[in-house]
Formats: structure tokens, sequence, C-alpha cells
């Protein structure tokens, strides 16, 4: 940095020479001596103004991803350089997947509440994707600077500084107009709880709507909190106007109320409940345009009115084109640019309320699979994820950063390619898939690319070649496999060629009633667990290569039963305990628990009865959530990472 010691020494030396200049009569040179000073003054005041000066329209700021920056430096033209190749390539990446919420700040760039991948996404005014807060290597959630989980709503004040709030917990993180962290403003326990809202004014105070109170925080630039409830049936959305008015959507009341910036009640703007110009029915957001403009998203009449500052009506906008808007927000040109919920996108019109462009969300919607109910799992060396849905009776495959490949299952039947209440899935070291076929009575083999290959059993009974209702599988280092035969309490030993070679049956103290999941891990050692309503049920049991009895793990008392298993290189067990609602890892050689995670709900972490659970390659864990009808990924010691659904409208929608 240069001193201002030296910026002033080198003025006062470049006048002098003029100075010099114009007493020996060179006043020629004078006109080039004055540009001479100026570009030296520039040259020496850059560094100190440089930070306060706007990036040039096709900068990349610095060009590079500075050490310890998460995720910024990807403004201008050069924004692809701050990406992978996997994510530059990837629409799952550089588009949402929930348009939660939406804001435009200066330069006109857009920032959209991403709340299924717990993220900020943020576009130029071109709709180039430039960055985003929360999610790096297609890995997003958590609690810390950097990260989200469940994010409802984002605002941008005029110098750039960016406002997320997060459901858990009720916080807003704040950060500079470079995508830096600065603070958490946390709640005041007295104060605001369900942050649905937000809203910056000129003078720096904040607009935050509470749900649950049906209430409007004013926070200060001190943090101070002052509330705003006189006047307002059910907040939805607030913006403020230049001149400091605050501009308030009553849900409920079907109104946009008006405050003072002294926050005195001092108009309204609409008629009332109903279809018609200056009507609403459930309005849900509120934006000002820079002419003074008031935009109202009117949801339930899928649509945009456009009204002036004083409340006349002006102008319907969107009408046939969106689909339950919730959000909305407007440019320095004018555009309007709306958070349209029912069809999940972004929807962008011009100052003439015509259309002019959008952004798509990404979902497994897009490939013809609106549903998502997962059951069991499997994952592949090459990291490729299986999941059965025994309700819609196929498998479905996903690539290893969750997105959606294909669909294996032509309907419930009994021919090849079809399944009936499908459940356990297993991989070998080839990628051929095995599913337990339990409505058949049977398990089919696909090959890597899924052509069938084989069936083992189709035939119910408790002959050598006959199944039961089969549950778990699984395959050991020698390509063994180990079929779980509930219905005959006992499990089946395959060859290779799906030749029967053994079984394993109770013996002695062994119970095998209501065993129903199995795992092999890296040394050939074999858990079965089972799957009752019997609190002694919660045991595993351990069986070497040689299929003799070894142990057994005891969890009677600190889980009920046990409903997926998995274990790792490491020796660690990993378990979901459907009627617990939680997953557990314990070390199977002392038998101690770990860790355990989870109760009922369907928050980041919360499940509604846990299925199954498996390894992924990289050590992270991933849960079938069977009754939220999602995935939950965690790191290696069960701390949330991030959810993956199948549903069009967000993947934690449920969540709020």
């Amino acid at each position: 940095m240069v001193e201002k010691q030296q910026i002033v020494m080198g003025i006062e030396q470049a006048i002098k020479q003029v100075e010099s200049q114009e007493r020996r009569g060179k006043r020629r040179l004078l006109p080039i001596a004055i540009l001479a000073v100026i570009a030296l003054a520039a040259v020496l005041l850059y560094p100190l103004i440089s930070d306060v000066l706007p990036p040039a329209a096709d900068s990349c700021e610095n060009g590079v991803q500075d050490r310890g920056e998460e995720g910024v430096d990807c403004g201008g033209s050069c924004f692809a350089q701050c990406l992978t190749a996997d994510e530059l390539a990837s629409g799952v990446f550089t588009k949402p997947f929930s348009v939660a919420d939406v804001a435009v700040g200066p330069y006109d760039r857009i920032y959209v509440v991403d709340r299924a991948r717990n993220r900020l996404l943020i576009y130029d005014k071109g709709l180039r994707y430039l960055r985003n807060i929360g999610e790096t290597a297609f890995v997003s959630g958590g609690k810390g600077n950097y990260q989200f989980d469940n994010p409802y709503a984002v605002a941008v004040s005029g110098d750039g500084k960016i406002f997320v709030s997060e459901r858990f917990p009720e916080r807003i993180k704040v950060y500079d107009s470079k995508a830096q962290f600065l603070e958490i403003i946390e709640p005041d326990a007295s104060a605001y709880g369900h942050l649905i809202y937000m809203a910056a004014a000129p003078d720096g105070r904040l607009a935050v709507v509470e749900k649950n109170k049906k209430a409007v925080f004013i926070v200060s630039q001190g943090k101070e909190v002052q509330r705003l409830e006189k006047g307002l049936s059910s907040p939805a959305g607030v913006a403020f106007a230049s001149d400091g008015r605050l501009f308030v959507v009553d849900s409920a009341e079907h109104k946009v109320r008006i405050f003072s910036r002294e926050l005195n009640l001092i108009g309204s703007i609409g008629e009332g409940k109903g279809n018609t110009n200056s009507t609403f029915n459930f309005p849900a957001g509120v934006a000002i345009a820079p002419n003074g403009n008031v935009v109202v998203a009117d949801r339930e009449n899928d649509r945009v009115q456009v009204f002036s500052s004083n409340g006349t009506y002006l102008a319907t906008v969107g009408a046939g084109e969106l689909l339950k808007p919730e959000r909305v927000a407007v440019d320095s040109q004018g555009r309007i640019v709306v958070a349209d919920s029912g069809n999940n996108r972004l929807a962008i019109f011009n100052r003439d309320y015509s259309f002019a462009a959008e952004i798509e969300a990404i979902s497994f919607a897009e490939t013809a699979y609106p549903e998502f109910k997962p059951r069991c799992l499997a994952v592949a060396p090459d990291g490729k994820i299986f999941v059965s849905e025994q309700q819609n009776s196929r498998i479905v495959v996903l690539d290893k950063q969750f997105n959606f490949i294909k669909a294996l299952g032509r309907g419930t039947g009994f021919g090849n390619y079809e399944f009936n209440n499908p459940r356990y899935l297993a991989v070998d070291s080839e990628g051929k898939l095995y599913v337990a076929d339990k409505g058949n009575n049977r398990v089919q083999v696909f090959d890597r690319e899924l052509r069938y290959v084989a069936t083992i059993g189709g035939r119910k009974g408790d002959a050598v070649d006959e199944l039961n209702s089969p549950e778990g599988i699984a395959i050991d280092s020698q390509g063994r496999l180990f079929v779980v035969d509930k219905g005959n309490n006992r499990v089946q030993v395959f060859d290779r060629d799906f030749n029967h070679i053994a079984s394993i049956t109770e013996s002695g103290a062994l119970n095998f009633r209501a065993i129903t999941i199995i795992a092999v891990d890296d040394n050939d050692n074999i858990y079965i667990g089972k799957y009752s309503d019997f609190p002694e049920d919660a045991v595993f049991f351990v069986f070497n290569r040689d299929l003799q009895y070894v142990k057994t793990i005891n969890l009677i008392g600190k889980f009920l039963e046990t409903t997926g298993l998995d274990v790792d290189s490491q020796g660690r067990i990993v378990f979901t305990a459907g009627e617990s609602y939680k997953v557990g890892l314990v070390d199977s050689g002392t038998g101690e628990v770990i860790n355990s995670i989870g109760q009922h709900g369907s928050g980041n972490s919360e499940f509604a009865w846990p299925s199954d659970v498996a390894f992924l390659p990289d050590g992270k864990i991933v849960v079938a959530d069977f009754g939220n009808q999602r995935l939950q990924l965690f790191d290696p010691e069960l701390n949330f990472l991030r959810v993956i659904d199948g549903g069009s409208d967000g993947l934690i929608e449920s969540s709020g």
C-alpha cells in the first residue's frame, strides 16, 4: 500500500516541475504536465480507492479464487474460472432445485435462495451463474459461516450487503458484496423466530417478517429491534421505498399495508379478496420499482400486479404464465423478477411487462420422475447409488452426485424387469445389481448395464433353491451371495454362478426370528440384524467367513428395531432404527455406540422412519428416509450435509 506521504510528495514534485517550466516560458508543455500529474495521482491513489469502485462489467474481480475464500471471485465474464469441470458442466450445480426467495442487488445481480440445496445462488443481469454461498464440490448444508440449514429469505442492501435467514437455528447471516462473511444476527428469544421474508432499507435498517408471531421486526444498524404488529393480521412480505416508507403484505387480509418511516399505519393498497384489478387473493411478496411503483405477487390469482406509489392500479403481469408466484424483485432497469413457485423457476419480465426470460430449476421431475419413495440402498464401486422403491415397483439409479440417471422396472409383475415389493439391494465388484424381489420370492440379477442376467428362487418354499419373502442381501469378497430368507428364518448362501452352497440357521441360544438385514465387512465377517417389535431383538449376530458364529452385538435398551445396515473398511457399523427415528454408528470390535442422531420430523437430521443406510466410497453416509420420501447425506461422523429428493417443489420444503 502506498503511503499518503509518498502520494503527496509525488504530486508536489510534479507541480514544482510545472512551475519551473512556466518560469522558463515553456507554456506549451503545461497541458502535458497537468495530464502527468493526473496520471500519477491515479496510479498512486488506485490502491486506496479500488475497494470502493464497482467491478468493470467484464472483469473477473481479481480473476482467481484466493485461499480461504468460499466460492467467491467468480464475477464478470470470467465466472467459470472458479468452477471445477464437473461443476461447470452440471446444471445441478449452476441452477436451483427450489426457488424459495429472490432479491436484486447492485449491478442488477440476482440472488436466489435454493432451499433444497441449502445455498444462495447469484446470477448477473444476463442470468449467467456467478457463484454461490453454501455449496462446494456438490456438498451443501451445515452450521459454518458459509453454510446454511434450510435458508428461507434473502435481502440485499444498496451497498451490496447480503442478508440470508435460515431455519435451523433461526438467525440471519450477513455477507459483504463479494460474498465474504461478516456476522450473524442472532434472534432475540422474545422477538423473532420463524424468519420468512426480509427487506433492506436505504438507511441500513432491516425488516424481518416473523411467521409464528405474525409480526414484522425492524432491526437497526445498531441491532436495536422494533416490533411492528399493530394493523397486521398475517404479514408475508415487506419492502422499503426510497423515502423510508414500509410496505407490508397482509396476506390473509388480501392487502398491502403502508407504514411511515416512524412505523405509523398511513394507508393500504388493495380492496380485499378477489380476482379483479385492485383486489388480491392471498398475496405473498412485494417490491418497489426504481420509479416508485409497487409490485405485488398475487399468489392465488397466479399473477403479479403493479400499482403507483399512491396505490393506483397500473397493470397485471404474467397472467396465464405464472403459477402461485411467491416473491418478487425489481432491478434498476425496471425488470420484474418473480419467484414463480408453482412452476419452480425464476420468471423475468421487461419493464413493459412482456415476458423476457427464465431460470428453470433442476429436479427429478425434469426426467419424468416427479415422486421419490426410497426404501433400500446399495452403492456400486464406481459410486452409483441404487434405490429400491417398493411402492413404485422399480429401482432408481443415481450418479455419485445424486443426479437421476434412469429407473429400472416395468411395473408390478413376475416377469424379468418386473418387481413385486422390491426391498434390499446389493452390488458386487463387477457392478452387477442384485434385487431382493420380496413379493415374488426371488432375487433378480442385472449386469452393470442393467441387462437381466438371472433369477435366484422364484418359488415360495423352504427347499434350498426356494425362498420365502427374501429381504437383506450382501456379497463378500469371494463373490458369495448372502440372502436373508426371512420367511424361513435362515440365510441362504450362493456362489458366483448362483448355485446354493450353504445355509446359516439358528442354533443353540441364537434366535433367528425376524432376521431381516445383512452386511459383510472387508474381512468377510457377516452381520445379521432383525426387524421386529420386540426390544430384545435389537441385536446383531456376527459370523466369520467360514460361517461360524462369533458374537452378538447388543443394542437392547439403546435402540428399538434395526431396519438398515452397512459396515465400512474401519469396521464401523452404521444402521437405521426406524421406530426410534435414529441412525447409529457402532464400533464392531467393542460394540460401543460411536454416535447417534435423529428424531421424528422432516427437518435436517430428522426422520420419518429411516429404512436403510449405506456407506459411499468416500466414507459419507446416505440414509433412506422412507417416511419423508427422500435421502439424507451425512459425513463419516454423521454430521448433516444435504437432502436428496425427487419433489419438484423443493427438497426440504416440508421442513418449514
